[in-house]
């Protein structure tokens, strides 16, 4: 006789992994249902979930600040599932085929922000503010700039 061993779960714990071993199948490939779940903790009505997703970190959890934000970004989710650019000819089809909808899209590009670009220390350019009073970030600003003033720009077309 083969019997399943009985596995003790609190309910969140219950939910968390009923939602994680949900499967769809499209275009004859089989992948999860749910990526996910977003969550504002302090509502009432998720106490106990948030140990049940600490439990199991391959169940992702995205932190929203209002419920508009979590449909906004499930909404584009959605919309960007399967429109991964990863040439520039893919990124040239995706504009072309986004200029006709009258919705918001999002085009997704991956990156690899461990992979470099050659003699370029940074893999992402944040600026720095440029109003402020504060002599420290008046001189941070004007560094920053001179640096932007000697980047060069790889994606050719």
């Amino acid at each position: 006789m083969n019997r399943q061993a009985t596995q003790r779960m609190t309910m969140a714990q219950a939910v968390i992994a009923f939602l994680k071993n949900q499967y769809v199948e499209r275009d004859g490939q089989e992948q999860a249902f749910f990526a996910g779940c977003f969550g504002i903790f302090g509502h009432g009505n998720i106490a106990g979930i948030g140990q049940a997703l600490q439990e199991m970190p391959e169940f992702r959890y995205y932190q929203a600040r209002n419920e508009q934000a979590m449909v906004h970004s499930a909404t584009a989710y959605a919309k960007t599932r399967n429109r991964l650019c990863k040439t520039y000819a893919d990124f040239s089809a995706a504009l072309k085929a986004v200029q006709s909808t009258d919705t918001t899209t999002v085009i997704y590009i991956r990156n690899d922000r461990y992979v470099g670009i050659p003699n370029y220390e940074s893999w992402w350019d944040v600026p720095v503010a440029e109003v402020s009073t504060m002599p420290q970030v008046e001189k941070a600003h004007a560094e920053w700039a001179e640096m932007r003033s000697q980047e060069r720009y790889f994606l050719e077309r």
